[in-house]
């Protein structure tokens, strides 16, 4: 009876442990199966010093895999807007527009590197996303107007950085390319049960859009810049804040993501 007790109470510790790799076996001071529930213990011990070594991997993982991914935005941006400055000044464009938009690219800068941080508030982001939309608002003053509709709870919610801005630039440079009417961008944020989803929504040409792809782009800075925001929400959040898509030729198009607002704490 005793060693019928004993061994249940291995295999009880047994159930416990691969449910709950941070369970602890208690070995019985007088068990017949002592040295058996030592060695499980020591088993035990490196098995879960082996799978905590695993998940310290895989955040050093993803936070490298974040950087890395952070650091190969396109750059081109940066060369296009001081191209503006420099073709207003050489026309002698007003001084007002010069120092606006180098304002807004100082401001889109700062917030975009943010002491090299990954994460920034809702309302960091889109202010970011301002500064972009008021420089693409000199260089191209009537092609397009923008509107947000944001719930002011996910203001104070922390995201990644940089997340929207490549969403609001393809829908300038692809959406609105050859349109016959003026553009319209509309950035909403509102709350879905447990989540926030964020919506990037435009009234361009739209697109082709495969049910298990990510739009093809007909550039490849658009197509990477897609694909980079994907990963990098897809690392930080899981698959189910990957980005959604939905549009067709000629009736604009429309991009989410949500993340869980447990997350964004």
């Amino acid at each position: 009876g005793r060693l019928i007790k004993n061994i249940r109470g291995l295999q009880k510790n047994l159930n416990h442990f691969s449910k709950d790799y941070t369970h602890a076996f208690q070995v019985g001071k007088s068990s017949e199966l002592g040295e058996l529930e030592e060695q499980f213990v020591k088993m035990s011990e490196k098995i879960r010093n082996l799978i905590e070594n695993i998940e310290k991997e895989k955040d050093a993982k993803r936070v490298a895999e974040l950087r890395a991914l952070q650091s190969q935005i396109n750059p081109h941006f940066i060369y296009n807007s001081i191209d503006a400055i420099s073709w207003m000044a050489k026309l002698k464009k007003p001084y007002s527009d010069i120092e606006k938009l180098s304002y807004h690219l100082g401001s889109f800068f700062r917030l975009g590197l943010h002491k090299g941080e990954n994460l920034i508030t809702v309302a960091e982001e889109l202010q970011h996303v301002k500064s972009y939309l008021e420089i693409e608002k000199i260089r191209f003053p009537h092609l397009f107007e923008a509107e947000m509709e944001v719930e002011p709870e996910a203001l104070e919610g922390r995201m990644l950085k940089i997340i929207l801005q490549p969403l609001v630039e393809n829908a300038i440079n692809h959406g609105f390319k050859g349109i016959g009417h003026k553009g319209m961008i509309v950035i909403r944020i509102f709350s879905q049960g447990t989540a926030f989803v964020f919506s990037v929504e435009d009234n361009g040409r739209g697109m082709e859009v495969g049910s298990d792809a990510l739009p093809q782009s007909e550039s490849r800075s658009g197509g990477y810049a897609l694909k980079n925001v994907n990963e990098r929400l897809i690392l930080e959040y899981g698959s189910g804040s990957a980005l959604a898509f939905a549009s067709s030729t000629g009736s604009g198009t429309t991009v989410r993501f949500r993340i869980e607002k447990a997350q964004m704490r």
